[in-house]
């Protein structure tokens, strides 16, 4: 009989998918967008700008599927986007 051996591995990180479906409620000055979870997702970190502005607005991070964004201006269009955190 021997001694044993030592040797390492490690296991992949998971797969961290993008949320999906996403949906807004807008008003004249506010809106929430919406999106279904990501797997292995631990938060969320969203932006917005107005589509003619070339710099984006960090809006927080959330857990939750949903983001509200207020003191928008009437009849503009915004880019918003999402990222995902993961364990």
């Amino acid at each position: 009989n021997s001694n044993f051996v030592l040797a390492q591995f490690t296991t992949a990180p998971p797969i961290c998918n993008p949320p999906g479906y996403f949906s807004v409620n807008a008003n004249n000055t506010s809106a929430t967008v919406f999106w279904y979870g990501a797997l292995y997702a631990v938060s969320y970190d969203v932006e917005y700008k107005k589509a003619t502005d070339n710099v984006w607005i960090p809006a927080g991070n959330t857990t939750t599927g949903s983001k509200t964004f207020t003191g928008l201006t009437i009849s503009t269009t915004y880019d918003w986007r999402i990222k995902t955190n993961c364990s």
